[in-house]
């Protein structure tokens, strides 16, 4: 995790739950939180939390019911759901919810690429897979046998921008 140089990451993960909302979440289905370490790059770019949590075979106890943010929690288990992809399928973007997403597809080889506008990312790998970052114009020759998975914050724009560089390819709104 300290060489970065040719693997695109995101630390988006805190608009989704904070610490004490994993742990929540855990605890609600019998996890017990075993240890919680903090990681960085050198160059502090790069905090990251990692938790270990083990299944407890101990009675549940009881628990706190305590608020997390339900519309931004419940998009994140509808994501959470496996399915599968057509193949020649793309995923926009390269965000942290496309990680999740990915992550899901029971059929990854049907991924053929990931397309992200972010210049500083382009031409990297995605993630921890083989897949190379490429832009939008990337996809300015594909037939409609192809399609590209788009989903987040800014759906509307993202799917405005792939009709005016391609009409032809099947964008499979999440």
């Amino acid at each position: 995790m300290n060489d970065l140089s040719n693997l695109s990451v995101f630390n988006h993960h805190t608009f989704l739950y904070n610490d004490d909302d994993i742990e929540y979440i855990f605890k609600i289905n019998n996890y017990k939180l075993m240890n919680k370490s903090f990681f960085n790059v050198n160059d502090n770019s790069f905090p990251c939390l990692f938790f270990h949590f083990k299944l407890s075979n101990e009675k549940k106890e009881l628990i706190t019911l305590r608020k997390i943010i339900e519309n931004r929690h419940l998009y994140t288990c509808n994501l959470l759901k496996s399915f599968k992809v057509s193949e020649k399928t793309f995923i926009a973007t390269a965000g942290m919810q496309s990680l999740t997403i990915y992550n899901k597809i029971e059929n990854k080889e049907n991924i053929i690429g990931i397309i992200d506008y972010n210049k500083k990312i382009q031409n990297k790998k995605y993630g921890n897979t083989n897949l190379i970052i490429q832009t939008y114009e990337y996809l300015k020759n594909y037939s409609s046998e192809y399609s590209i998975l788009v989903f987040g914050y800014r759906t509307k724009d993202i799917i405005n921008h792939i009709k005016n560089i391609n009409r032809n390819i099947k964008i499979i709104e999440i």
